[in-house]
């Protein structure tokens, strides 16, 4: 989200301060989007446009059939992708989970390599954190109640800062997973800012979908965020014309330094 906001800048102008409307905005902007607008993370694409053609477009080539547009005259899109692939730092073998609850069996993952284990002080189960070939690190607990939305980031960074290493497992298990959902980010329609021309811009609308896939190999993380701008009267640029040389016509070449000047009449 906060890159695909940043992208908005291609067209609004650079560095735009945006104004929450609602609660969960104010959080947005104050926790993620002033401390990461200036990072740069290699596996998220962004781009903005006038033409929802090629928004839709992007959100094709990477894979997600979600779609924006068509625009208003006044409106132009933005949009980010996420693709992001971790291995695990040796291939764990494919095992069988059999689920607490229900009682059905789940096709899962035993690694031995690569994994230390934690507790958190209010954490009831042990934290796996499992090592990558990236330097990444990835993070299993469970949790049969999560928090909702920024509650549940918020959570799992306290319990990243707040785990101790402990002993006592030799592995973890945990099931193979492959997630393709939406994601309700419609708190973020009304967000608004001031383009540099002066005009007034905000979110009409958002769209967000996420893919995970998880396996013996490692983790494979994708997600798409595109939303509309309406940019009030705050029009694209009109294509300026070409110069078109018609008619008989001549051409002129100067030589630095020699004061030189040679021409040329061209007659059609």
């Amino acid at each position: 989200m906060v890159i695909a906001l940043k992208a908005a800048d291609r067209i609004l102008g650079p560095d735009r301060e945006w104004e929450a409307v609602n609660g969960t905005q104010v959080r947005f902007l104050k926790e993620y989007f002033e401390p990461c607008r200036k990072e740069h993370v290699p596996e998220i694409e962004s781009m903005a446009s006038w033409d929802a053609a090629e928004i839709n477009a992007f959100l094709t080539q990477h894979r997600f059939p979600m779609e924006v547009g068509p625009f208003p005259a006044d409106s132009f899109g933005a949009a980010s992708a996420l693709d992001l692939l971790v291995e695990w730092i040796q291939r764990g073998s494919v095992t069988t989970i059999k689920g607490f609850l229900s009682g059905r069996q789940y096709p899962g993952v035993y690694l031995t390599c690569g994994v230390m284990f934690l507790r958190a002080a209010g954490h009831h189960d042990a934290i796996a954190s499992l090592a990558t070939k990236s330097g990444d690190q990835v993070l299993m607990t469970v949790l049969e109640r999560p928090p909702e939305g920024f509650d549940l980031v918020a959570m799992a960074e306290d319990l990243t800062a707040r785990g101790r290493v402990i002993d006592g497992f030799e592995g973890l298990k945990f099931p193979m997973v492959h997630l393709d959902d939406p994601v309700d980010i419609n708190w973020l329609a009304g967000l608004r800012t001031v383009a540099l021309s002066g005009q007034p811009a905000w979110i009409a609308r958002a769209l967000q979908q996420t893919r995970l896939r998880m396996n013996q190999t490692g983790v494979c993380a994708e997600s798409a965020v595109a939303f509309t701008v309406v940019a009030a009267v705050l029009l694209p640029p009109k294509p300026k014309p070409a110069l078109v040389i018609d008619r008989p016509f001549f051409g002129l070449v100067q030589t630095p330094g020699s004061g030189a000047t040679a021409v040329c009449r061209i007659h059609q």
